[in-house]
Order: structure tokens, then sequence, then C-alpha cells
């Protein structure tokens, strides 16, 4: 019988745990950890109320010996590669699949598949692309890829219909590029906030209004960009539950700067992205958010950071 353990209950893996354990066809209750504990049972209690069978490991190194496949999705690369280490260091990992969703550096990624394979552990890259509450909704989009093509066949079951709705497959390329294709995708989405952010900001001082562009990108574009223009013009970027962690989208801009500057490509626009995040980080500490880019701009211009 499969053990299925998944380690890390931050937004993200809060959101994909429940899809997890209630769709997966497991044979036996799904593990869960987190340095949290507290988080670990109050998410295990909620679903056991809903008759989803699940348990709180005592530890890494206890969720990892009991199971076959480890999933992890941690907030950056000092604690996905810590966590990997504790793995290895509880015992014996030959023949365990680790599956990691941490968005982190591609040297990173290659790093921990060495590191894992060595030990006689398979490992597959999978990092995601959505927000927590895509996550939640069962709707992620993977980034599959390993140095072996079989494991990525043992992870696809978990991704469409039960984690996501998609999933791209890297197979033939090196495990680090699941990461690269992460951060380039995240450059999109940091440059499109930024783009928003600089427009509605542009049209508020110049008399069009906000109301107009955000009328102009859900007409013309849709999806994310109408998205984060509704979370600009309402203020919700100023909240106090950052959805995109100001110190999370520092770490994946400095990623994707390093990335430009590995292959000798100036990425103009994460370089503003990171020098406003620094505003926001600077206005409301480590609870700012992603868009609070628009904060940022705000201030630049004489405005207060909340809409």
């Amino acid at each position: 019988m499969v053990q299925v353990g998944f380690i890390g209950l931050g937004q993200m893996g809060a959101g994909m745990v429940p899809n997890l354990a209630k769709k997966y066809p497991h044979e036996k209750p799904l593990l869960i950890f987190n340095r949290n504990n507290t988080k670990s049972q109050e998410l295990a209690d909620a679903l056991q109320k809903e008759g989803t069978a699940v348990a709180v490991a005592e530890s890494i190194g206890d969720l990892v010996q009991k199971s076959d496949v480890i999933f992890t999705c941690l907030a950056n690369d000092a604690a996905i590669t810590q966590t990997i280490d504790t793995a290895i260091a509880s015992g014996d990992v030959t023949g365990k699949l680790f599956v990691d969703s941490s968005t982190v550096a591609q040297k990173c990624t290659d790093a921990l598949s060495e590191l894992l394979v060595a030990k006689g552990a398979k490992f597959v890259a999978a990092p995601v692309f959505g927000v927590p509450a895509v996550a939640a909704a069962g709707q992620l989009v993977f980034v599959l890829a390993s140095s072996n093509e079989k494991w990525i066949d043992e992870v696809i079951p978990f991704t469409t219909g039960v984690m996501g709705r998609k999933y791209i497959d890297l197979r033939g390329r090196p495990v680090g590029t699941a990461s690269t294709l992460k951060l380039q995708g995240n450059h999109f989405v940091l440059s499109m906030v930024l783009t928003l952010s600089e427009s509605m900001l542009l049209a508020e001082t110049n008399g069009l209004g906000g109301d107009a562009i955000l009328e102009f990108v859900e007409t013309v574009f849709g999806g994310p960009y109408g998205a984060y223009a509704k979370r600009l013009i309402s203020g919700d970027y100023a909240t106090n539950e950052p959805r995109f962690a100001v110190d999370n989208a520092l770490k994946d801009a400095g990623h994707i700067k390093d990335l430009g500057d590995s292959n000798g490509v100036k990425l103009a626009t994460i370089e503003e992205v990171i020098r406003l995040l620094k505003i926001v980080k600077g206005e409301v500490g480590p609870t700012g958010d992603m868009p609070g880019m628009y904060g940022a701009k705000r201030v630049e211009v004489g405005l207060p950071y909340k809409k």
C-alpha cells in the first residue's frame, strides 16, 4: 500500500493538501507535517470532520520514513534544502519519490535532485502556477521535470483532476528547467502587475480614472489582468493577509534577475519590481503583498500607500 505525505503548510501547501487528501485514491491516511504543529493539527481536524483520512506526522523524519511519496512545498531555497537534508538524515530513503513544488533557483533544484538520487531516492521537480485560491480550487498548473522520465509518470496522477487542472511536461530536459520555467512564468506575473500599477496610477493622476483602465483590461485581456486590476482599484493589495508575500516576491524577483544576469539578458522590469517591492516592505513590513507595488508608486507621487 502506498503512503503519501506532504510537508509544508504555507498558503500554497494548505490549499493543495485538501485536494490531495480528498481526490487522490489513498490506501492510507495522508500524512502531513508543518513546522507549526498547531497549523498541521488544525488542518487535519478540519479534514477529519469532513470524513477525510489525514494524520499529522511527529516530525519530518517520521513522515519521510513512513511515506513512499513525499510532496514538499516550502517558502524558499534554504527551507527546502534544510528539509531534504533532514529527510536524508532520518534514515534510508531508497526508492522513495520526492516531489517538490517550491519556487526556487534552478541550481537549488539541480542540487536537490543530485543529492536525493545519490541516496537511492527518486525526485521530480513540480513547481506550480496559481495563487492560494487557485490551489484551494484544485486548478493549479504543474511543471514537471526529472532526471528520469519514468518518475514523471508516477507524479502525473496527482496533478490533473487532483491538485491541478493541467501539467506542463518537460521530460527530456534537465530537472532544473522546471524551476527556470516557473521563474520565467513569475516574470510575466510581476511585469504584468508592475504595468497595471503604473497605468492605474497614471490614469488616476491624468483624470482618466482607474475605472477606465479596469474596464479596458477586463475587455481586452481578461483573466489575471482583470483580477489584479480589481485588487488595485479596491485597495485589496493593502490588507494584512498577503496572497503573495513581499518576501517571497523579492526572493522570486531576485532569482529571475540572477537568471537574466547569468545569461547576459538585462531584465529592466524586474529591476524596477525589486525597487518597488523594497518600498512595499519599508512601508508595511513582511505583511506586504506583491501588488503593493501600486501602493509604492502612490507613495512616490505623494499619495497614501493605501488607496
